[in-house]
């Protein structure tokens, strides 16, 4: 059990125990890395955006559809991981869902909705990773559009704003260099 934010190495032993795969390890690591450039333009908490990062897929341990953040809160929660990368870890799917949205997925009653700043800056850097590649956020919004799902683009798009004017740079000008 820990009670303190987990190292570097802690979230990758954690990952092992329960068997992530490696591709989903990589995955992790590159959202890491967009996480940290954006969190160090605008001053967020390195140790809790590493943590949440690394951490933030390890639901898919055991299953890779929509319940994986929710599980894998629990799961954390479980091992005594500390309540904000708990909250990072299920808040980090699409952009959050409502509650009404949570529901209608038939969703774990909680919130899903990303509001600080550094559950915002993963929830961001997963949305602009697929797989180990990064993607432009015009991108991930005409996906999420494409797939009929206006509220997810309009939060993605609205969060991309957000961190970058947080940021003092285009998000997607930001991950070029």
């Amino acid at each position: 059990m820990l009670s303190k934010i987990p190292s570097e190495e802690d979230c990758v032993q954690l990952l092992h125990s329960y068997k992530v795969p490696q591709n989903v390890i990589d995955h992790s690591y590159k959202v890491l890395s967009v996480a940290l450039k954006i969190a160090g333009k605008c001053n967020a908490d390195i140790p809790l955006i590493t943590a949440g990062a690394l951490l933030h897929d390890i639901g898919r341990s055991k299953t890779h559809g929509l319940f994986h953040a929710s599980y894998g809160a629990d799961l954390l929660s479980g091992q005594g991981i500390p309540e904000p990368i708990v909250a990072m870890v299920r808040k980090h799917t699409g952009a959050g869902f409502t509650s009404d949205e949570a529901r209608e997925l038939n969703l774990p009653d909680a919130d899903y909705m990303p509001s600080t700043l550094e559950e915002k800056i993963v929830c961001h850097a997963d949305n602009l990773v697929s797989g180990t590649n990064i993607v432009k956020s015009k991108d991930k919004i005409n996906i999420e559009l494409s797939k009929g799902h206006e509220s997810t683009a309009g939060r993605i798009a609205d969060m991309h704003k957000e961190l970058s004017s947080l940021c003092g740079i285009d998000i997607d000008m930001l991950l070029e260099n």
